[in-house]
């Protein structure tokens, strides 16, 4: 049975609360002076006991963005150097469900009570960029598309090399090695994978997804589950560069060129990638009108989709849905590979309060964080004793689990395909038009032509 589909768990409305006024006070919404909504005011707002209310306030004050006035309220200041070493943070903002991040704060400065930890959440990519580039990050996660393009450009000089952890898996340590040197400590990954609800698949004598599925035998079934004005047989965030790619490393090699470096895009095999996406959409017979990343597991929490692509990172989402659900290997094209995802964590070369960036790096990636992460999400912690280790669990986790243990041969990055994380954002704008059946795959190849070409 699905949840209904406005209730939020307890955990993720706790979350919003902290971080939307984290924001407010970074960005200077809340100037240094200004005072809080009440408790009871934001206790309606987030749909938050007062008790809940004043747990997530503590998070504020032990990072030095509020103090607590007797009888009055709650009021913004700064942090205060003297007597601690403030080192700030930034991470993305799903990092709060993804890796429990504001238990593994808390676990830190109980360890390190001189350190205070003042977390920056940053909403994109640019967003990690633009704060290093100012000075205003000591430390922060970064994901693969964004680590390369730091990689690629005058950031480079910014990250300040990490010491490798044999304890690691292998494949997230490499993607964060440059010229054999580790630029960013892995912390979590995950590749994609196939979800799927066992009592759509059981009430229509079905048989579950495996490793020989195809995805003409996914849009075989599919097209089996779905039904109209009730559920999708199945569904994914097309536009999303985490997502659709995986149809182009399937499909097989990398971008050719002209020997006048003009990019090849017409009778490759890259063709049939676009076209298997634009199919497994139309077989639907119903156009998807969503447009988050997230949508995908929201449809599926609410039993409005009966199998999504997806990732450990956002099945997350999934921890308070009831019902039987389960995960398999991505089905294949020409290969069966997967995109691998990564999330790792750099230093600042230029902070002043770089060693104490290090002992913050250091505990997130150690057992016990990692450990955390395994027991309190569903990602994968990069340590592999931490990521392997078993035992009761506090929520839902799917049966096939350690299944990225079986597949981990298929993991690939998108570079692979010799794009860069800027080619693929172009790329998408493109194929959207094919997707949408407004233009034919000749039209596609010459307008992907033109914009690799510019």
């Amino acid at each position: 049975m699905a949840d209904k589909p406005s209730r939020k768990t307890f955990h993720l409305r706790l979350d919003e609360m902290v971080n939307r006024l984290k924001e407010d006070i970074l960005t200077s919404k809340l100037q240094t002076g200004d005072y809080l909504p009440s408790e009871k005011s934001l206790g309606e707002q987030f749909h938050l006991s007062n008790r809940s209310v004043r747990k997530g306030l503590e998070v504020l004050v032990r990072e030095g963005l509020i103090v607590k006035v007797p009888k009055v309220g709650n009021r913004v200041t700064r942090p205060d150097d003297s007597g601690t070493l403030t080192v700030r943070f930034g991470y993305y903002k799903s990092m709060a469900y993804e890796a429990d991040l504001h238990h593994l704060l808390t676990l830190f400065q109980e360890q390190y009570p001189q350190i205070r930890v003042q977390a920056v959440p940053i909403a994109g990519d640019v967003g990690i960029k633009e704060y290093l580039e100012a000075g205003l990050l000591d430390a922060a996660t970064v994901n693969y598309p964004t680590y390369q393009s730091i990689l690629d450009g005058k950031e480079r000089d910014w990250l300040e090399e990490q010491t490798p952890d044999p304890s690691m898996y292998p494949y997230v340590t490499h993607a964060f090695t440059a010229d054999g040197l580790l630029m960013a400590k892995p912390f979590l990954f995950s590749p994609l994978v196939l979800c799927y609800n066992r009592e759509h698949i059981r009430a229509n004598g079905l048989l579950e997804p495996d490793s020989g599925w195809s995805w003409q035998d996914l849009s075989q079934v599919a097209s089996q589950l779905t039904r109209p004005n009730e559920r999708l047989g199945f569904y994914f965030h097309l536009q999303s560069r985490n997502r659709w790619p995986v149809f182009l490393l399937q499909s097989g090699g990398s971008l050719r060129k002209e020997p006048d470096g003009r990019p090849i895009i017409c009778g490759t095999d890259w063709m049939e990638g676009f076209k298997v996406c634009r199919d497994l959409i139309v077989n639907q017979r119903t156009m998807p009108m969503f447009d988050q990343e997230s949508d995908a597991e929201e449809l599926f929490r609410q039993g409005k989709a009966s199998m999504i692509m997806t990732s450990y990172f956002a099945m997350n989402r999934l921890r308070s849905m009831k019902g039987d659900w389960d995960i398999a290997p991505l089905p294949h094209l020409r290969n069966g590979k997967t995109l691998l995802l990564v999330i790792g964590l750099i230093v600042n070369r230029n902070s002043s309060r770089k060693e104490a960036a290090r002992k913050l790096i250091d505990f997130l990636t150690s057992y016990p964080a990692q450990l955390a992460v395994r027991k309190n999400t569903l990602s994968i912690p990069a340590l592999k004793p931490a990521a392997e280790w078993t035992g009761p669990d506090s929520h839902y986790r799917p049966q096939r689990f350690h299944l990225y243990r079986e597949v981990a041969p298929t993991f690939s990055f998108y570079d692979e395909l010799g794009l860069s994380n800027d080619d693929i954002v172009r790329m998408t704008q493109q194929a959207k038009m094919y997707w949408s059946g407004l233009c034919d795959e000749q039209q596609l190849c010459e307008s992907l032509e033109r914009c690799l070409s510019g």
